[in-house]
């Protein structure tokens, strides 16, 4: 048919046209477009030929069909038009709104924005999955090269030819949900009638392998995070409580609770990048959690209070009433950006030649609360996991049960130490490293020699550049040094040398170390001679006097006779201080300290064994009495329902008797304790032989309870405390999983008696007998020589001697 049908005709039934190529063009009215608002047709061509006229005429049959049933695309908009209006209405969270705009930008639109959506099937989807496969950012395959920055610049042997890298599996599936959630949208809108996303293949899921940092190598970054002491107590909070970084650096002082007994961390919203910058919004998963905190953890904040308010007095500021925790400022009143965050962690990371993300922290968290017997949906608790342990499930495949506070505090027993207060002295007067270093300590020391005085404005950078001979970054680095350092405060906008310039210079060892290498020999003997010094004096007991800032000479004593009269006023003779030995055999013997299970069974192998062997026989009276002991009622001639009564009676017991048993531990030592547990609970095994009323039975199964599961618990205290840091954590692996051998062979054993025809009463005696057993192996374990715990000093503890 050629030319056009009457319009009435065409409207209602389509039309055929014969194009000038031949070509024949179907058309049907489809309604008005509800993206445009104008009339929308179902068109399709077909190719000349001698049938061409039939199937036209069956392709018109076909669209008014689908028209009719309604199967037909409503709209002529495109792909990019539908997922513009999906993303508009996306209720999600903005970090993953951003996320996805990005991908519809790069990815999306150049490959298939400008297709109309009812043309978009499987095969175009298969084939653009592929494409994403190839190269992320879509190259012709030929004379690309990879410039090492988009910024214009000169290529040298950074820019190298491009080389195609895919797609990772989880950006595809990202912008397979894209497009999936669109379509729903269009299907639901009647846009489409079918979603060719259901029938796409992405890619699979890819399998969970958190790599959290060993025990070794978080040891290694919690040392070096505490050169500075705000930035360590930032990672170890971290690490104790498994916060993302944007939830971190939204703390506030406010959130913390340090009551005994309900030490908590109220993490209310999060730190979160937008058009407008880095802002405080809602959680990831819009839900306010509160996250237990440990005595050590508690500690820590403590301390790092009480040197931001310090800081805030000496700089005559006032900390504001909502302080952000770990915030740059001396106010406390701005938080730290998270990319930040993640670039000193990084650069921290590299230093140490450890390949690790600051996000892996909170893998390491989950992992040390799994390994101590917290329970998946505590974990997922404290990690702020919205779906209620599915997630913490697939990731950690691990199932014990303790409590929210004893995890937080297992896992704060097995985080390395604080260094101790000497150690803070040392690093703060490590030598430099760097030119930046360098010129920073010069500045200092020319304030110290009264060249610069406090108060002063300190000179432009370029000046300083000039002066010193160095390149204007080092020289604006070194200025950021000084800030960091508190000897540069910002008043009126202006860098001024503050007096902590002073007290910097003067709390190094020898004046040498503080100044450049440049420095001339005449400047540092006059310096020597006459300079500023911090004198502290420490009291019996390790009380700490207030320091002060005093200008002395060495060769006039007499300007130090304010110190020394201070120091004989507190009754301790300067010679006393200068006698007094230093910890330098304890800090000897912790740096040669082996760590993880080499250190453990070279310098622990009888104890090791003992403890392992005395957790399998703990665990084995366990579960061989939570198995079997309803079946061993039930021969005793007890219903049913009452033979289950004693299982809850057991259990009770070991948790109301565990309880107790602490208590007497803390005070008497859990070895003498945990070897009474298992005493007295041999002795309730062997009194149930005997015919009771009961009352009193119920009573001795309770006690059988402390001495069974209540001295299990008791044996972990116990091998927490026996070693030092660096092999504990080795050591509690250890226990917990030679003891498996019990728990498994428990069920066994018990088994194995009751089958064999065993009298009630000789069961009874047998497992009286393992638990002398277990009694004596937990009296033979040697007494412990861990070194001294190393932390740093808080108010009211400090070495002894110092000046």
């Amino acid at each position: 048919m050629a030319g056009r049908q009457p319009a009435s005709t065409a409207r209602a039934r389509g039309s055929i046209t014969t194009l000038p190529s031949g070509t024949i063009r179907v058309r049907v009215y489809a309604g008005i477009d509800p993206v445009s608002g104008r009339r929308h047709y179902l068109t399709e061509l077909v190719q000349p030929g001698k049938k061409a006229q039939r199937e036209a005429e069956a392709v018109r049959a076909r669209l008014l069909a689908q028209v009719e049933e309604r199967r037909n695309p409503r709209t002529n908009a495109t792909v990019d038009e539908l997922v513009r209006r999906h993303l508009d209405q996306f209720a999600g969270a903005p970090n993953t709104l951003q996320m996805y705009r990005g991908h519809v930008k790069n990815h999306i639109s150049p490959l298939l924005g400008r297709i109309n959506i009812g043309r978009l099937d499987p095969e175009i989807l298969d084939s653009f999955y592929a494409e994403l496969r190839r190269c992320r950012i879509h190259c012709s395959g030929s004379g690309l090269v990879d410039h090492r920055t988009r910024r214009d610049h000169e290529c040298d042997d950074r820019c190298r030819p491009h080389r195609c890298k895919p797609l990772s599996a989880t950006t595809i599936r990202h912008i397979h949900f894209i497009l999936s959630g669109a379509y729903k949208r269009a299907v639901r809108w009647r846009w489409v009638a079918v979603n060719p996303l259901a029938q796409a293949e992405p890619p699979p899921a890819p399998k969970s392998n958190p790599r959290p940092p060993s025990a070794e190598q978080a040891a290694q970054l919690l040392n070096k995070a505490w050169d500075d002491p705000d930035w360590g107590a930032l990672i170890w909070t971290a690490m104790t409580t498994g916060a993302r970084r944007g939830e971190l650096c939204a703390v506030r002082w406010t959130w913390l609770n340090f009551e005994e007994g309900r030490e908590t961390l109220w993490s209310q919203s999060g730190i979160r990048k937008s058009d407008d910058g880095w802002v405080e919004g809602d959680l990831k998963t819009h839900q306010q959690r509160r996250i237990a905190l440990d005595a050590e953890t508690v500690a820590v904040l403590t301390d790092l209070r009480a040197q931001v308010v310090k800081r805030a007095e000496m700089l005559g500021i006032e900390l504001a009433p909502d302080a952000f925790v770990f915030s740059t400022a001396a106010d406390g009143a701005t938080f730290p950006t998270p990319d930040s965050v993640t670039q000193r962690y990084d650069r921290m990371a590299k230093k140490l030649g450890i390949v690790t993300t600051f996000h892996k922290l909170r893998h390491y968290s989950a992992t040390e609360l799994i390994v101590g017997g917290a329970d998946p949906r505590t974990v997922a608790g404290r990690l702020g996991h919205g779906d209620g342990g599915t997630t913490t499930l697939k990731t950690y495949t691990a199932w014990v049960s303790e409590a929210d506070q004893r995890a937080a505090t297992g896992l704060g027993a097995r985080i390395p130490e604080r260094p101790t207060q000497a150690e803070q002295e040392r690093r703060a007067v490590r030598a430099s490293e760097y030119p930046y270093e360098h010129l920073a300590d010069a500045i200092i020391g020319r304030v110290a020699m009264g060249e610069l005085k406090v108060g002063q404005v300190l000179p432009r950078a370029e000046g300083i550049a000039a002066e010193a001979g160095v390149s204007l970054s080092t020289a604006r680095r070194a200025i950021r040094l000084l800030k960091e350092r508190g000897a540069v405060v910002s008043i009126g906008g202006r860098p001024t040398l503050s007096a902590v310039a002073l007290s910097g210079f003067s709390r190094t060892a020898g004046v040498e170390s503080t100044l450049s290498s440049a420095t001339p020999r005449s400047e540092l003997l006059k310096l020597s001679d006459q300079s500023y010094w911090i004198a502290t004096v420490r009291g019996p007991g390790g009380r700490r006097f207030e320091p002060r800032v005093v200008r002395g000479s060495l060769s006039d004593s007499d300007s130090f006779r304010q110190a020394e009269k201070t120091a004989r006023r507190c009754g301790i003779p300067l010679a006393e201080i200068a006698a007094r030995p230093t910890d330098s055999a304890t800090a000897d013997q912790e740096a040669d300290s082996r760590p993880g299970f080499g250190g453990l069974f070279r310098d622990y192998p009888t104890p090791t064994i003992l403890l392992g062997l005395m957790s399998a026989v703990g665990l084995l009276l366990v579960y061989a009495l939570n198995t079997w002991l309803p079946e061993l009622m039930g021969r005793a001639g007890f219903s049913t329902s009452g033979s289950l009564g004693f299982l809850l009676v057991l259990n009770g017991g070991a948790v109301l008797g565990a309880l107790f048993a602490s208590r007497l531990a803390d005070r008497f030592g859990p070895k003498r304790v945990v070897a009474g547990s298992f005493a007295v609970g041999a002795v309730a095994i062997v009194l149930m032989t005997i015919d009771l009323p009961l009352g009193p039975l119920l009573a001795l199964v309770a006690v059988v309870g402390l001495g069974t599961s209540g001295t299990q618990i008791l044996i972990y205290g116990f091998v927490a405390t026996y070693y030092r840091t660096s092999v504990r954590s080795a050591g509690v692996a250890w226990c917990a999983g030679f003891g498996r051998l019990g728990g498994v062979g428990g069920p066994l054993v018990g088994g194995l008696m009751v089958a064999s025809g065993l009298e009630l009463d000789t069961i009874f005696y047998l497992l009286a007998a393992l638990a002398v057993v277990g009694g004596l192996l937990s009296l033979v374990v040697p007494a412990t020589h861990r070194p001294s715990v190393r932390r740093p000093a808080t108010r009211d503890s400090a070495p002894t001697a110092g000046n």
